[in-house]
Protein backbone atom coordinates (compact mmCIF):
# COMPACT_ATOMS: atom_id res chain seq x y z
CA UNK A 1 0.00 0.00 0.00
CA UNK A 2 1.35 3.44 -0.99
CA UNK A 3 1.92 6.07 1.67
CA UNK A 4 -0.72 8.33 0.07
CA UNK A 5 -3.30 5.67 -0.80
CA UNK A 6 -6.77 6.81 0.26
CA UNK A 7 -5.87 10.50 0.31
CA UNK A 8 -7.07 13.05 -2.24
CA UNK A 9 -5.20 14.94 -4.94
CA UNK A 10 -5.42 18.68 -4.30
CA UNK A 11 -6.02 19.47 -8.00
CA UNK A 12 -8.49 16.88 -9.30
CA UNK A 13 -9.89 15.73 -5.93
CA UNK A 14 -9.60 12.03 -6.87
CA UNK A 15 -8.56 9.50 -4.24
CA UNK A 16 -5.09 8.01 -4.75
CA UNK A 17 -4.84 4.30 -5.44
CA UNK A 18 -1.86 1.97 -5.17
CA UNK A 19 -1.24 2.24 -8.92
CA UNK A 20 -1.27 6.05 -9.14
CA UNK A 21 1.91 8.01 -9.97
CA UNK A 22 2.03 10.35 -6.97
CA UNK A 23 4.44 13.24 -6.39
CA UNK A 24 4.64 15.63 -3.46
CA UNK A 25 5.47 19.32 -3.19
CA UNK A 26 9.10 19.61 -2.03
CA UNK A 27 8.16 22.54 0.21
CA UNK A 28 5.09 21.35 2.10
CA UNK A 29 4.60 17.68 1.15
CA UNK A 30 1.14 18.13 -0.44
CA UNK A 31 0.44 15.06 -2.68
CA UNK A 32 -0.62 15.27 -6.36
CA UNK A 33 -1.00 13.07 -9.36
CA UNK A 34 2.08 13.70 -11.45
CA UNK A 35 -0.07 14.85 -14.37
CA UNK A 36 -2.01 17.25 -12.10
CA UNK A 37 1.21 18.66 -10.65
CA UNK A 38 2.70 19.31 -14.08
CA UNK A 39 -0.56 20.73 -15.44
CA UNK A 40 -0.99 23.21 -12.58
CA UNK A 41 2.66 24.25 -12.61
CA UNK A 42 2.97 24.85 -8.87
CA UNK A 43 1.66 23.81 -5.48
CA UNK A 44 -1.87 25.08 -4.79
CA UNK A 45 -1.52 24.75 -1.01
CA UNK A 46 0.12 28.18 -0.77
CA UNK A 47 -1.14 28.98 2.78
CA UNK A 48 1.13 26.23 4.09
CA UNK A 49 4.13 27.80 2.34
CA UNK A 50 3.34 31.14 3.91
CA UNK A 51 2.83 29.76 7.40
CA UNK A 52 5.88 27.50 7.31
CA UNK A 53 3.81 24.38 8.02
CA UNK A 54 3.68 21.03 6.25
CA UNK A 55 0.71 19.22 4.74
CA UNK A 56 -1.01 16.66 6.91
CA UNK A 57 -3.84 14.21 6.25
CA UNK A 58 -7.22 15.90 6.58
CA UNK A 59 -8.31 14.05 9.69
CA UNK A 60 -5.10 14.70 11.57
CA UNK A 61 -5.07 18.37 10.61
CA UNK A 62 -8.62 18.79 11.90
CA UNK A 63 -7.77 17.08 15.16
CA UNK A 64 -4.72 19.27 15.70
CA UNK A 65 -6.62 22.46 14.83
CA UNK A 66 -9.19 21.64 17.52
CA UNK A 67 -6.50 21.19 20.13
CA UNK A 68 -4.61 24.49 19.78
CA UNK A 69 -5.12 28.21 20.13
CA UNK A 70 -2.78 30.93 18.86
CA UNK A 71 -1.29 33.53 21.18
CA UNK A 72 -2.22 37.00 19.77
CA UNK A 73 1.07 38.50 21.01
CA UNK A 74 3.81 36.06 19.92
CA UNK A 75 1.91 33.65 17.62
CA UNK A 76 2.85 30.54 19.65
CA UNK A 77 0.56 27.51 19.28
CA UNK A 78 -0.89 26.68 22.71
CA UNK A 79 -3.25 24.00 24.07
CA UNK A 80 -6.91 24.86 23.57
CA UNK A 81 -7.58 24.92 27.32
CA UNK A 82 -4.47 26.97 28.21
CA UNK A 83 -5.06 29.98 30.47
CA UNK A 84 -1.85 31.77 29.40
CA UNK A 85 0.84 31.52 26.73
CA UNK A 86 3.74 29.28 27.87
CA UNK A 87 6.14 31.28 25.66
CA UNK A 88 5.45 34.95 26.49
CA UNK A 89 3.21 34.52 29.56
CA UNK A 90 0.27 36.53 28.16
CA UNK A 91 -3.00 35.50 29.87
CA UNK A 92 -5.80 34.42 27.57
CA UNK A 93 -9.22 36.03 27.82
CA UNK A 94 -12.28 33.89 28.36
CA UNK A 95 -14.59 33.66 25.33
CA UNK A 96 -17.12 36.03 26.90
CA UNK A 97 -14.36 38.57 27.63
CA UNK A 98 -13.03 38.38 24.08
CA UNK A 99 -16.46 39.21 22.65
CA UNK A 100 -16.91 42.15 25.05
CA UNK A 101 -13.61 43.91 24.26
CA UNK A 102 -13.45 44.88 20.59
CA UNK A 103 -10.39 46.72 19.21
CA UNK A 104 -10.49 50.44 19.74
CA UNK A 105 -9.45 51.48 16.23
CA UNK A 106 -9.64 50.26 12.66
CA UNK A 107 -5.88 49.62 12.58
CA UNK A 108 -6.03 47.61 15.81
CA UNK A 109 -8.87 45.59 14.32
CA UNK A 110 -6.75 44.83 11.26
CA UNK A 111 -3.79 43.85 13.43
CA UNK A 112 -5.90 41.56 15.58
CA UNK A 113 -7.42 39.90 12.53
CA UNK A 114 -4.02 39.43 10.90
CA UNK A 115 -2.58 37.89 14.06
CA UNK A 116 -5.54 35.59 14.44
CA UNK A 117 -5.45 34.41 10.85
CA UNK A 118 -1.68 34.37 10.52
CA UNK A 119 -0.11 34.49 7.11
CA UNK A 120 -3.00 32.65 5.47
CA UNK A 121 -4.90 35.86 4.74
CA UNK A 122 -2.83 38.41 2.81
CA UNK A 123 -5.72 40.92 2.95
CA UNK A 124 -5.53 41.15 6.79
CA UNK A 125 -9.26 40.56 7.15
CA UNK A 126 -10.34 43.17 4.58
CA UNK A 127 -12.77 42.44 1.75
CA UNK A 128 -10.72 40.63 -0.95
CA UNK A 129 -13.05 41.86 -3.70
CA UNK A 130 -12.79 45.56 -2.77
CA UNK A 131 -11.87 47.74 -5.74
CA UNK A 132 -8.61 49.68 -5.79
CA UNK A 133 -8.75 51.82 -8.92
CA UNK A 134 -9.84 48.85 -11.03
CA UNK A 135 -7.89 46.08 -9.31
CA UNK A 136 -9.04 43.62 -6.65
CA UNK A 137 -7.61 44.20 -3.18
CA UNK A 138 -6.68 40.51 -2.93
CA UNK A 139 -4.46 40.74 -6.04
CA UNK A 140 -2.82 43.90 -4.72
CA UNK A 141 -2.21 42.26 -1.33
CA UNK A 142 -0.58 39.22 -2.95
CA UNK A 143 1.72 41.47 -4.99
CA UNK A 144 2.77 43.59 -1.98
CA UNK A 145 3.34 40.38 0.05
CA UNK A 146 5.36 42.06 2.81
CA UNK A 147 3.93 44.45 5.43
CA UNK A 148 0.36 44.43 4.10
CA UNK A 149 -0.90 45.69 7.44
CA UNK A 150 0.92 48.96 6.74
CA UNK A 151 0.20 49.36 3.03
CA UNK A 152 -3.40 48.20 2.54
CA UNK A 153 -5.06 50.90 4.71
CA UNK A 154 -3.01 53.54 2.90
CA UNK A 155 -3.93 52.12 -0.50
CA UNK A 156 -7.61 52.26 0.45
CA UNK A 157 -7.19 55.97 1.26
CA UNK A 158 -5.42 56.57 -2.08
CA UNK A 159 -8.30 54.91 -3.93
CA UNK A 160 -10.62 57.45 -2.30
CA UNK A 161 -8.61 60.46 -3.50
CA UNK A 162 -5.86 60.99 -0.89
CA UNK A 163 -2.36 61.81 -2.18
CA UNK A 164 0.07 62.36 0.72
CA UNK A 165 1.30 59.70 3.13
CA UNK A 166 4.64 59.94 4.93
CA UNK A 167 7.07 57.08 4.28
CA UNK A 168 10.13 57.37 6.54
CA UNK A 169 12.34 54.84 4.66
CA UNK A 170 11.64 56.67 1.41
CA UNK A 171 12.36 59.99 3.13
CA UNK A 172 15.73 58.93 4.55
CA UNK A 173 16.92 56.38 1.96
CA UNK A 174 14.76 56.86 -1.15
CA UNK A 175 16.95 55.03 -3.69
CA UNK A 176 17.29 52.00 -1.39
CA UNK A 177 13.58 51.88 -0.59
CA UNK A 178 12.61 52.00 -4.26
CA UNK A 179 15.03 49.19 -5.09
CA UNK A 180 13.83 47.18 -2.09
CA UNK A 181 10.29 47.36 -3.48
CA UNK A 182 11.51 46.35 -6.98
CA UNK A 183 10.94 49.74 -8.60
CA UNK A 184 14.11 49.35 -10.64
CA UNK A 185 13.58 52.10 -13.21
CA UNK A 186 12.76 54.83 -10.70
CA UNK A 187 15.68 53.73 -8.51
CA UNK A 188 18.20 53.98 -11.33
CA UNK A 189 16.87 57.38 -12.44
CA UNK A 190 17.09 58.64 -8.87
CA UNK A 191 20.65 57.37 -8.48
CA UNK A 192 21.58 59.20 -11.69
CA UNK A 193 19.97 62.43 -10.46
CA UNK A 194 21.63 62.19 -7.05
CA UNK A 195 24.99 61.47 -8.68
CA UNK A 196 24.69 64.64 -10.79
CA UNK A 197 23.78 66.64 -7.71
CA UNK A 198 26.98 65.45 -6.04
CA UNK A 199 29.25 66.54 -8.92
CA UNK A 200 29.73 70.18 -7.66
CA UNK A 201 30.52 68.89 -4.16
CA UNK A 202 33.02 66.43 -5.60
CA UNK A 203 34.77 69.20 -7.55
CA UNK A 204 35.11 71.26 -4.37
CA UNK A 205 36.55 68.20 -2.62
CA UNK A 206 39.05 67.76 -5.45
CA UNK A 207 40.28 71.34 -5.02
CA UNK A 208 40.80 70.78 -1.30
CA UNK A 209 42.66 67.56 -2.00
CA UNK A 210 44.97 69.24 -4.55
CA UNK A 211 45.76 71.99 -2.06
CA UNK A 212 46.50 69.42 0.63
CA UNK A 213 48.81 67.25 -1.45
CA UNK A 214 50.72 69.97 -3.34
CA UNK A 215 53.13 70.81 -0.42
CA UNK A 216 53.70 67.09 0.14
CA UNK A 217 54.67 66.63 -3.51
CA UNK A 218 57.10 69.53 -3.34
CA UNK A 219 58.80 68.05 -0.28
CA UNK A 220 59.03 64.72 -2.05
CA UNK A 221 60.72 66.35 -5.07
CA UNK A 222 57.99 65.28 -7.45
CA UNK A 223 58.33 65.92 -11.16
CA UNK A 224 57.89 69.59 -12.06
CA UNK A 225 55.25 68.72 -14.66
CA UNK A 226 53.03 67.17 -12.01
CA UNK A 227 53.40 70.12 -9.67
CA UNK A 228 52.71 72.55 -12.50
CA UNK A 229 49.59 70.61 -13.49
CA UNK A 230 48.22 70.74 -9.95
CA UNK A 231 48.97 74.45 -9.67
CA UNK A 232 47.09 75.12 -12.91
CA UNK A 233 44.10 73.06 -11.73
CA UNK A 234 44.02 74.87 -8.40
CA UNK A 235 44.20 78.20 -10.21
CA UNK A 236 41.27 77.37 -12.48
CA UNK A 237 39.18 76.10 -9.59
CA UNK A 238 40.02 79.16 -7.47
CA UNK A 239 38.84 81.42 -10.29
CA UNK A 240 35.38 79.83 -10.06
CA UNK A 241 35.39 79.09 -6.32
CA UNK A 242 32.36 81.26 -5.52
CA UNK A 243 30.31 79.80 -8.37
CA UNK A 244 31.22 76.23 -7.43
CA UNK A 245 30.33 76.77 -3.79
CA UNK A 246 26.98 78.31 -4.73
CA UNK A 247 26.15 75.45 -7.10
CA UNK A 248 27.17 72.89 -4.45
CA UNK A 249 24.94 74.61 -1.89
CA UNK A 250 21.99 74.75 -4.31
CA UNK A 251 22.51 71.05 -5.15
CA UNK A 252 22.44 70.16 -1.46
CA UNK A 253 19.20 72.09 -0.94
CA UNK A 254 17.68 70.48 -4.03
CA UNK A 255 18.61 67.01 -2.73
CA UNK A 256 16.92 67.78 0.59
CA UNK A 257 13.75 69.01 -1.15
CA UNK A 258 13.75 65.94 -3.41
CA UNK A 259 14.07 63.62 -0.39
CA UNK A 260 11.17 65.37 1.37
CA UNK A 261 8.94 65.08 -1.69
CA UNK A 262 9.79 61.40 -2.07
CA UNK A 263 9.08 60.84 1.60
CA UNK A 264 5.65 62.47 1.28
CA UNK A 265 4.70 60.77 -1.98
CA UNK A 266 6.69 57.52 -1.73
CA UNK A 267 3.65 55.43 -0.73
CA UNK A 268 1.65 57.01 -3.55
CA UNK A 269 4.41 56.19 -6.06
CA UNK A 270 4.49 52.61 -4.81
CA UNK A 271 0.69 52.40 -5.05
CA UNK A 272 0.68 53.42 -8.71
CA UNK A 273 3.55 51.03 -9.43
CA UNK A 274 1.66 48.13 -7.79
CA UNK A 275 -1.51 48.87 -9.78
CA UNK A 276 0.37 48.87 -13.10
CA UNK A 277 2.16 45.60 -12.37
CA UNK A 278 -0.96 43.88 -11.00
CA UNK A 279 -3.01 44.96 -14.02
CA UNK A 280 -0.45 43.38 -16.34
CA UNK A 281 -0.17 40.13 -14.37
CA UNK A 282 -3.92 39.52 -13.98
CA UNK A 283 -4.27 39.61 -17.77
CA UNK A 284 -2.29 36.35 -18.04
CA UNK A 285 -4.38 33.31 -18.91
CA UNK A 286 -3.58 31.16 -15.87
CA UNK A 287 -5.46 29.52 -13.02
CA UNK A 288 -6.32 31.58 -9.91
CA UNK A 289 -3.72 29.76 -7.82
CA UNK A 290 -1.06 30.24 -10.47
CA UNK A 291 -1.98 33.93 -10.71
CA UNK A 292 -1.49 34.22 -6.96
CA UNK A 293 1.92 32.63 -7.22
CA UNK A 294 2.91 34.90 -10.13
CA UNK A 295 1.84 37.99 -8.18
CA UNK A 296 3.96 36.96 -5.19
CA UNK A 297 6.96 36.11 -7.36
CA UNK A 298 6.91 39.40 -9.27
CA UNK A 299 6.06 41.53 -6.23
CA UNK A 300 7.32 41.46 -2.68
CA UNK A 301 10.75 42.78 -1.81
CA UNK A 302 14.38 42.29 -2.82
CA UNK A 303 16.99 43.13 -0.21
CA UNK A 304 19.93 42.09 -2.39
CA UNK A 305 19.14 44.59 -5.11
CA UNK A 306 19.00 47.53 -2.71
CA UNK A 307 22.40 46.48 -1.34
CA UNK A 308 23.78 46.43 -4.88
CA UNK A 309 22.41 49.90 -5.64
CA UNK A 310 23.89 51.28 -2.44
CA UNK A 311 27.27 49.90 -3.46
CA UNK A 312 27.00 51.43 -6.92
CA UNK A 313 25.94 54.80 -5.53
CA UNK A 314 28.90 54.78 -3.14
CA UNK A 315 31.21 54.13 -6.08
CA UNK A 316 29.70 56.95 -8.12
CA UNK A 317 29.78 59.47 -5.29
CA UNK A 318 33.39 58.97 -4.22
CA UNK A 319 35.49 60.06 -7.26
CA UNK A 320 38.65 60.86 -5.28
CA UNK A 321 38.88 57.58 -3.39
CA UNK A 322 40.71 54.55 -4.71
CA UNK A 323 38.90 51.39 -3.90
CA UNK A 324 38.57 47.93 -5.47
CA UNK A 325 35.60 47.00 -7.58
CA UNK A 326 32.62 45.91 -5.52
CA UNK A 327 30.73 42.82 -6.73
CA UNK A 328 27.02 43.40 -7.16
CA UNK A 329 25.73 40.48 -5.14
CA UNK A 330 28.56 38.32 -3.84
CA UNK A 331 27.93 34.69 -2.94
CA UNK A 332 28.90 34.52 0.69
CA UNK A 333 28.24 30.81 1.30
CA UNK A 334 27.69 27.58 -0.59
CA UNK A 335 25.69 24.97 1.28
CA UNK A 336 24.27 21.51 0.69
CA UNK A 337 20.85 20.54 2.00
CA UNK A 338 19.62 16.95 2.11
CA UNK A 339 17.69 14.35 4.10
CA UNK A 340 18.73 10.72 4.42
CA UNK A 341 17.92 7.63 6.45
CA UNK A 342 20.18 5.45 8.60
CA UNK A 343 21.92 4.05 5.52
CA UNK A 344 22.33 7.56 4.03
CA UNK A 345 19.67 6.79 1.39
CA UNK A 346 18.15 9.90 -0.19
CA UNK A 347 15.80 8.30 -2.74
CA UNK A 348 14.22 5.16 -4.10
CA UNK A 349 13.13 4.72 -7.70
CA UNK A 350 13.66 8.43 -8.29
CA UNK A 351 11.39 9.52 -5.40
CA UNK A 352 11.63 10.40 -1.72
CA UNK A 353 10.69 7.13 0.04
CA UNK A 354 9.21 8.69 3.19
CA UNK A 355 6.48 11.11 4.19
CA UNK A 356 7.07 12.77 7.53
CA UNK A 357 4.94 15.83 8.51
CA UNK A 358 7.15 18.85 9.17
CA UNK A 359 10.37 17.24 7.92
CA UNK A 360 10.58 19.52 4.85
CA UNK A 361 10.01 22.72 6.81
CA UNK A 362 13.76 23.30 7.17
CA UNK A 363 14.33 23.11 3.42
CA UNK A 364 11.64 25.68 2.79
CA UNK A 365 12.75 28.17 5.44
CA UNK A 366 16.44 28.05 4.47
CA UNK A 367 16.11 28.24 0.70
CA UNK A 368 13.41 30.92 0.27
CA UNK A 369 14.89 33.95 -1.48
CA UNK A 370 18.08 32.07 -2.38
CA UNK A 371 19.45 30.02 -5.29
CA UNK A 372 18.85 26.25 -5.37
CA UNK A 373 20.85 24.04 -7.75
CA UNK A 374 19.49 20.65 -8.86
CA UNK A 375 20.63 17.94 -11.20
CA UNK A 376 18.45 17.15 -14.22
CA UNK A 377 16.80 14.02 -12.81
CA UNK A 378 16.02 15.67 -9.48
CA UNK A 379 14.41 18.63 -11.20
CA UNK A 380 12.40 16.39 -13.53
CA UNK A 381 11.02 14.64 -10.46
CA UNK A 382 9.95 18.00 -9.00
CA UNK A 383 8.53 19.09 -12.36
CA UNK A 384 8.24 22.86 -11.83
CA UNK A 385 10.48 25.66 -10.47
CA UNK A 386 10.24 26.09 -6.71
CA UNK A 387 8.49 29.42 -6.01
CA UNK A 388 10.37 32.22 -4.28
CA UNK A 389 13.78 30.92 -5.34
CA UNK A 390 16.20 31.00 -8.26
CA UNK A 391 16.19 27.51 -9.75
CA UNK A 392 19.43 26.46 -11.50
CA UNK A 393 19.56 23.12 -13.30
CA UNK A 394 22.81 21.35 -14.22
CA UNK A 395 22.34 19.43 -17.46
CA UNK A 396 24.23 18.86 -20.71
CA UNK A 397 21.34 17.10 -22.45
CA UNK A 398 18.26 19.30 -21.76
CA UNK A 399 17.56 23.00 -21.53
CA UNK A 400 15.15 24.32 -18.90
CA UNK A 401 14.15 27.97 -19.19
CA UNK A 402 11.49 30.17 -17.66
CA UNK A 403 10.83 32.62 -14.86
CA UNK A 404 13.49 32.05 -12.20
CA UNK A 405 14.70 28.96 -14.07
CA UNK A 406 18.07 28.53 -15.87
CA UNK A 407 20.19 25.66 -17.14
CA UNK A 408 23.97 25.33 -16.95
CA UNK A 409 26.29 22.66 -18.38
CA UNK A 410 28.36 22.31 -15.18
CA UNK A 411 27.96 22.85 -11.46
CA UNK A 412 30.82 25.37 -11.49
CA UNK A 413 28.99 27.47 -14.11
CA UNK A 414 25.81 27.44 -12.03
CA UNK A 415 27.59 28.49 -8.85
CA UNK A 416 29.45 31.28 -10.65
CA UNK A 417 26.19 32.69 -12.06
CA UNK A 418 24.38 32.85 -8.70
CA UNK A 419 23.81 36.35 -7.33
CA UNK A 420 21.97 35.57 -4.12
CA UNK A 421 23.46 35.65 -0.64
CA UNK A 422 23.48 31.87 -0.40
CA UNK A 423 23.57 28.99 -2.88
CA UNK A 424 22.05 25.63 -1.91
CA UNK A 425 22.90 22.34 -3.62
CA UNK A 426 19.67 20.35 -3.52
CA UNK A 427 20.60 17.05 -5.18
CA UNK A 428 20.75 14.49 -6.55
CA UNK A 429 23.62 12.24 -5.63
CA UNK A 430 25.92 13.50 -8.42
CA UNK A 431 25.46 17.14 -7.39
CA UNK A 432 26.13 16.23 -3.76
CA UNK A 433 29.29 14.28 -4.64
CA UNK A 434 30.70 17.08 -6.80
CA UNK A 435 29.61 19.84 -4.44
CA UNK A 436 31.20 18.31 -1.34
CA UNK A 437 34.47 20.08 -2.19
CA UNK A 438 32.71 23.46 -2.57
CA UNK A 439 30.28 23.51 0.34
CA UNK A 440 31.05 25.43 3.49
CA UNK A 441 27.92 24.31 5.32
CA UNK A 442 25.87 21.09 5.31
CA UNK A 443 22.22 21.23 6.43
CA UNK A 444 21.30 17.57 6.85
CA UNK A 445 18.25 15.76 8.18
CA UNK A 446 19.02 12.36 9.69
CA UNK A 447 15.90 10.16 9.65
CA UNK A 448 15.65 7.28 12.11
CA UNK A 449 14.60 4.53 9.73
CA UNK A 450 15.71 2.27 6.88
CA UNK A 451 13.70 2.87 3.70
CA UNK A 452 15.76 0.57 1.43
CA UNK A 453 16.74 3.35 -0.94
CA UNK A 454 18.86 3.02 -4.07
CA UNK A 455 20.43 6.50 -4.12
CA UNK A 456 22.75 7.66 -1.35
CA UNK A 457 24.30 10.81 0.09
CA UNK A 458 28.11 10.73 -0.14
CA UNK A 459 30.16 10.19 3.03
CA UNK A 460 31.71 13.27 4.63
CA UNK A 461 35.47 13.67 4.03
CA UNK A 462 37.36 12.71 7.17
CA UNK A 463 38.39 15.66 9.33
CA UNK A 464 36.96 18.38 7.04
CA UNK A 465 33.62 19.12 8.74
CA UNK A 466 32.58 19.72 12.34
CA UNK A 467 29.11 18.96 13.70
CA UNK A 468 28.02 22.31 15.12
CA UNK A 469 24.29 22.00 15.85
CA UNK A 470 21.45 19.52 16.04
CA UNK A 471 17.70 19.75 16.66
CA UNK A 472 15.74 16.59 17.51
CA UNK A 473 12.14 15.95 16.49
CA UNK A 474 9.95 13.10 17.69
CA UNK A 475 6.79 11.60 16.26
CA UNK A 476 6.07 8.39 14.41
CA UNK A 477 9.43 8.55 12.61
CA UNK A 478 11.95 10.62 14.63
CA UNK A 479 14.47 12.78 12.79
CA UNK A 480 17.28 15.20 13.64
CA UNK A 481 18.23 18.48 11.95
CA UNK A 482 22.05 18.51 11.84
CA UNK A 483 24.43 21.28 10.77
CA UNK A 484 28.05 20.76 9.75
CA UNK A 485 30.60 23.55 9.19
CA UNK A 486 33.80 23.16 7.23
CA UNK A 487 37.01 23.40 9.23
CA UNK A 488 39.19 26.08 7.62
Amino acid sequence: MGIHTGEKCFVCGQVFTDNDDVVVCPDCGTPYHRACWQKNGACVNLPLHESGKSWQPEKKAEEEAQMIRICPDCGTSCPKDATHCPHCGKPFLRPEEESDTPPATFREQLRETAQRMGAQDATCGLDPAEDLDGERLEDVANFVAQNNLYYLPKFLRFSKGHRISLNFPCLLFPQYYLAYRKMWGISLVLIGVLSLLHVPQSIVQLELMFQQYLPMLREANAQPEVIQFLQNMIGKLDAHETLLNNIAMISSYFEIVLSILLGLFGNRIYYRFVLRRVHKLVQEDVSPEMRRIRLRQEGGTNAGSSWALSASRWALHDPVAHHPAVPVCPVSRIAMIAAYDRRRAIGKNGRIPWRIPGEQQRFRSLTLGQTVIFGRRTYEEIGVPLPGRENFIVSRTRQFTGAHLRTFPTLADAVAAAETEQVFLGGGAGIYAEGMALAETLYLTEIAGDFHGDTFFPPLPAGQFARTAEERHGGGIPYVYVTYRRKW
